[in-house]
């Protein structure tokens, strides 16, 4: 076995290739044309789709490691003004827009405050107002807090 034959054998194709077109020029010629136009619409869609689902999860997923307090109805351990409290404390620390609020804030109620909550949003009518942190807060205040405590 002649390594030294070898060896200068792999040096001469090196050089031999070196003054080659690479072969990936000769394929970009025999490409059909794209019209950037008509793909763009799609694209740019399902693009900022994805980048919006991204950036949700990214979220909850921070939300989660804050360590967000739970609130499993009127335990008498739980306070729910403390609750609402931590957990405004998270949303404002995240920086996170009044719809966000909403949504992270009912992925903290469990069992019966969770139920309340789905008949709560269910149950307004179309034309009410978009629920805000503000409306949210004061029905379930009015709900697990009442004024006679």
């Amino acid at each position: 076995m002649n390594l030294r034959r070898n060896a200068t054998r792999r040096v001469e194709e090196v050089a031999a290739r070196r003054n080659q077109a690479p072969p990936q020029a000769a394929l970009a010629r025999s490409q059909v044309p794209v019209h950037p136009a008509i793909l763009i619409n799609r694209e740019v869609k399902e693009a900022l789709i994805q980048m919006a689902q991204a950036i949700t999860t990214q979220a909850l997923s921070d939300f989660i490691r804050m360590n967000p307090p739970f609130y499993y109805g009127p335990k008498t351990n739980e306070d729910p003004m403390e609750f609402v409290d931590e957990v405004y404390k998270i949303l404002y620390a995240m920086g996170v827009d009044e719809e966000a609020k909403d949504e992270f804030t009912s992925y903290s109620l469990k069992d019966v405050a969770h139920v309340w909550y789905k008949m709560w949003a269910d149950g307004r009518e179309p034309g009410d107002v978009p629920i805000t942190w503000d409306n949210l807060k004061t029905a379930f205040l009015e709900r697990f807090f009442p004024k006679n405590q």
